[in-house]
């Protein structure tokens, strides 16, 4: 299986793939298990942009905490972003970048 490097190519295989399961389906000669419905295609590609949100948003917050706070938050945003699969991370990382901030925000009172 070859790589998608882009939202583009992504999208441009799957309506390739949607149009020759909808020829296949018409013809009765399915036996593509990647062929789907175009109901699980839709909710399939609804799944994939809301996760793409999430990792923008968590991104976001990310860059936008390594902005506003000072060295021990960068570091714990650092240890966040550098796990992977931040929504299966040990809840430790989240912990530590919020305690982070709540130490520097301690400066300003």
């Amino acid at each position: 299986m070859r790589s998608i490097q882009s939202y583009g190519e992504l999208q441009a295989e799957i309506a390739q793939l949607n149009l020759d399961c909808e020829r296949a389906f018409q013809n009765g000669t399915v036996d593509d298990p990647n062929c789907m419905t175009q109901e699980r295609l839709i909710e399939n590609v609804k799944y994939m942009n809301g996760r793409a949100e999430l990792n923008a948003e968590f991104a976001a917050a990310l860059q936008l905490a390594t902005v506003y706070f000072g060295p021990q938050t960068i570091k714990a945003a650092e240890e966040y972003a550098g796990v992977g699969a931040w929504w299966e991370a040990e809840h430790r990382y989240a912990r530590n970048l919020l305690q982070a901030m709540q130490d520097e925000l301690q400066h300003f009172e």
